[in-house]
């Protein structure tokens, strides 16, 4: 849902397949739908851009593609959010790995005239990509990329002609990217603590990895699975992945045609798992409880240059299509069972196109007759959304105090609101889990409280109202 360019530096990603949706359609889950399936169809082709130089078959790496991808679906429940989102993150690295493929082998099979152009132009494009992830996050650009990238290249790829120049234009359009994450941090909002502080105490290690292990089976659609086959091919994933982290890093594929750049994407795909692991212990990339989902571009990397080894040990086509469909048809299973209707928070209300516990929300505040009003991230954007622009919900942060979320939310979220009253809507377990005094002592007592759904709707006066919280 989060089609926002705005000035969060998120210089390419979801929102923008979804803006001329947005555009042409107007706020609307129709437009959000076709913004998420052009994003998730270039997904699927970046992915498969890798998989082809390796394999050099379309059809093996369109359905390990679709596999990867499909991967994602489990997290359908969320809006599509993490979806596209994390899908985009994972497709800019697989182009990343194709691009560096690109440029350790200047030769390639195409035709000298053509190998130069090529050669200049993949390395023009991934100098683009590096600079854009680092202007994003000069940390997450270091710890997913260029950390795994450089310590691959110089440990087993100085025999290819291009390593050094791989190397260098990584660290130089890293350094460059985060030279310019500081000159545009300095004029726009950006996601606050990002950066700010990079290690965890020590005690807190072990916290972090139990956190982010907790997590890990809702990754691949395995948590929350009834008994039965479901279950069996949640397992079934269980093994694939393990399977698939351990034989990226030894990469045992073979001496034919397409091995040595097996063995570069595999390893690649296994440094950076090994060292996002690492930092989420350690560091301050993620901390909440949904740590887990930091661990989706390395892991899904993981899977696809699993199946790239496949391909090089089998080299018969058919067994390898055979297992490519297997591999399609295990990942869909998690899809299917969490975007099934059913109970709880998640359970989809097809008439109002969103999740039910969002529909409840937009419809009690259809009540108040108010439009413009602030709930926590999880309910913002979304219900805006869901109401088709008739609500406006910007996202506020309560603990540990009353603020402003300062990511892919409207820089008009941060100005007084333009009408007489506006709202805070919250769910009754948000004020038990951060005290009703305390939320009344940062935004004030409520002109009135309307309660309806699970929800209590705290409706205030703009112009008697403390809006002290809420600034740029």
């Amino acid at each position: 849902t989060w089609y926002f360019a705005n000035d969060e530096i998120w210089a390419l990603a979801p929102h923008v397949f979804v803006l001329p949706f947005v555009a042409a359609l107007g706020i609307s889950t129709l437009a959000l739908k076709l913004g998420n399936l052009l994003c998730v169809i270039v997904i699927a082709v970046f992915v498969a851009l890798p998989l082809h130089r390796v394999t050099r078959s379309w059809p093996y790496s369109i359905l390990v593609a679709a596999g990867v991808v499909a991967a994602f679906s489990p997290f359908q429940e969320q809006v599509l959010y993490s979806q596209t989102a994390y899908g985009w993150f994972t497709a800019e690295f697989a182009l990343l790995v194709y691009l560096a493929l690109r440029m350790l082998d200047e030769s390639g099979p195409e035709p000298p005239g053509a190998s130069g152009r090529i050669f200049f132009g993949a390395s023009a494009l991934y100098v683009l990509f590096v600079i854009n992830l680092a202007i994003d996050s000069p940390l997450r650009a270091a710890v997913y990329w260029a950390l795994p990238l450089v310590g691959v290249t110089v440990l087993f790829s100085r025999s290819k002609p291009g390593w050094r120049v791989l190397v260098a234009v990584t660290i130089v359009a890293l350094l460059a990217g985060t030279a310019l994450h500081d000159v545009i941090s300095g004029y726009v909002l950006t996601q606050a603590g990002t950066t700010a502080r990079l290690l965890n105490r020590v005690g807190a290690w072990t916290h972090s990895l139990e956190t982010v292990s907790r997590g890990l089976p809702m990754l691949i659609g395995y948590g929350n699975a009834p008994a039965g086959w479901v279950r069996t091919l949640g397992i079934a994933r269980v093994g694939v992945f393990g399977l698939a982290a351990v034989l990226v890093l030894i990469a045992p594929a073979g001496n034919g045609p397409g091995s040595a750049e097996c063995r570069f994407f595999a390893r690649v795909s296994g440094a950076m798992l090994l060292v996002v692991l690492g930092v989420l212990m350690v560091g301050t990339l993620a901390v909440d409880a949904s740590a887990a989902r930091y661990l989706i571009a390395p892991a899904l990397l993981c899977l696809a240059a699993f199946m790239a080894i496949v391909w090089c040990r089998l080299r018969a086509s058919a067994y390898a299509i055979a297992l490519a469909v297997l591999f399609v048809a295990a990942f869909c299973g998690g899809g299917m069972l969490l975007v099934a209707p059913r109970a709880g928070t998640l359970a989809f209300d097809r008439d109002c196109d969103a999740p039910a516990a969002i529909c409840r929300l937009k419809t009690a505040l259809e009540k108040t007759g108010i439009h413009h009003g602030y709930a926590t991230y999880w309910r913002a954007n979304v219900t805006t959304v869901a109401s088709r622009g008739a609500i406006t919900l910007c996202a506020v942060r309560l603990s540990p105090r009353l603020e402003p979320v300062r990511w892919l939310v409207s820089k008009a979220c941060f100005d007084t609101p333009a009408e007489e009253s506006f709202f805070l809507a919250l769910e009754q377990g948000e004020i038990a889990k951060v005290g009703r005094d305390v939320l009344i002592r940062e935004a004030g007592t409520p002109d009135r409280i309307l309660t309806d759904a699970g929800y209590e709707i705290w409706i205030y006066a703009t112009a008697r109202a403390n809006l002290d919280w809420l600034k740029r």
